[in-house]
Order: C-alpha cells, then structure tokens, then sequence
C-alpha cells in the first residue's frame, strides 16, 4: 500500500502491473483482478457474479455472518437480516463451525468434517425444492461470530 493506492477509476500503469505482480504468485486460472473500493463493493460484485455466471440466486452463508452494508449484501448477512426485514428464500444458513459454542465442539470426532456436512446437507435440500445454489459466503476469520477459527478439514 506504501507504493500503491488509487481509485482504479484513474487509470495508472502501476495498478496493471501490480496485478501482473499478483497473478504471477497465482495458479493461472487466477488471472483476472477486479479492483475495488471496499469489502461491501467486493462482496456485492461476488455475489452479482456469481449470479449472473451460475444463473441461479439461492446463496449460503454462515450464522451471524455480515458482508456489508449495500442492500444485497444485508439480504445475505444473518446478523443484520434478522432485525430488519428477515431472511429471503434464496438465502441459507449454515452454522458457524464453532468449535467452542457451536453444535459441533472440540471433542467432537471430526468437527470440520461434520460442520461441513451441514453444507452439503443445505445443498442437497435446496435441490430437493428444484433449486441451485450460486454462492456460499464464508469468511476465513468469522469475526461477528467472535473471531472463529475454522476447524481442520472444514473448508478442504
């Protein structure tokens, strides 16, 4: 940040060669950059793409996740939608994979593994109703939910 910051709506080399920079450290795949000016404009642009790309709605996302401010973003964000205007259909949660407070704790065999099911339980269940999921929104450090480490295995 000390050789770069810019508002990509000014056009300057340095933001094309910072993502040659970073693309190089990358798998190929990972070869297209969208530079953006906060969480909530990368959130909502996610999700926007996910949506427009899998030509479905449906997301999941973890209990008390919040991914912005923007409209779209409080519709996916459990610890916002649940004081205003309440969870969408589209919208699925998952359980914090907590392993201090949560369903599935420390002595837990295989919390990661189990926590994980809960995803692909939420899956199977949404294709049951003839839908798809675009999106699932996690965070790699919960912090609404208290600074949560994910455990082995869960995101594998």
């Amino acid at each position: 940040m000390d050789l770069l910051n810019t508002n990509s709506r000014f056009l300057h080399d340095n933001i094309v060669l910072y993502a040659d920079r970073l693309s190089a450290t990358l798998p190929e795949k990972l070869c297209v950059f969208y530079f953006v000016n906060s969480g909530s404009e990368a959130n909502d642009l996610a999700l926007r793409l996910a949506q427009q790309y899998t030509q479905h709605e449906d997301v999941i996302v973890l209990d008390h996740a919040y991914h912005g401010h923007l409209k779209s973003l409080i519709d996916i964000s459990p610890y916002k939608f649940r004081k205003l205007a309440g969870q969408k259909e589209w919208v699925h949660v998952a359980p914090l994979p907590d392993t201090y407070r949560g369903i599935y704790r420390e002595n837990h065999p295989n919390p990661g593994q189990a926590y994980a099911d809960t995803v692909k339980d939420l899956i199977e269940e949404v294709h049951r109703k003839g839908r798809k999921i675009s999106a699932f929104f996690a965070e790699s450090l919960p912090s609404v939910g208290g600074q949560i480490i994910l455990p082995q295995g869960y995101s594998g």
